[in-house]
């Protein structure tokens, strides 16, 4: 029991963050550090969204899908649940996530 709990709380720092992308920021005249669509900014760095897409990462991931920009597709056993940030989590997991 431990050891899963310690697998799902690795899983959830590594997206949580997302990566950072230099090259993501969309300057405007009104904001000359804006983040473009499927990004926001942690840290004062434009990150790209995961498990969220779309302007600021405000619309969560369509249901089944998963990761950065919601790119991934979850094809998870019974056992399992899609997470918007990791894909197929088994549901032992969901207690140390959610």
């Amino acid at each position: 029991m431990e050891q899963t709990r310690f697998i799902c709380l690795i899983l959830f720092l590594e997206v949580s963050y997302g990566k950072r992308n230099d090259s993501s920021i969309c300057s405007t005249s009104d904001n000359p550090e804006k983040c473009c669509s499927g990004n926001r900014i942690i840290n004062g760095n434009c990150t790209e969204c995961v498990g969220f897409i779309g302007e600021n990462c405000v619309t969560p991931c369509p249901v089944n899908y998963y990761g950065v920009q919601c790119d991934s597709e979850c094809n998870c056993t019974e056992e399992e649940e899609c997470n918007p940030y990791v894909g197929c989590l088994h549901t032992m997991c969901k207690m140390f996530i959610m």
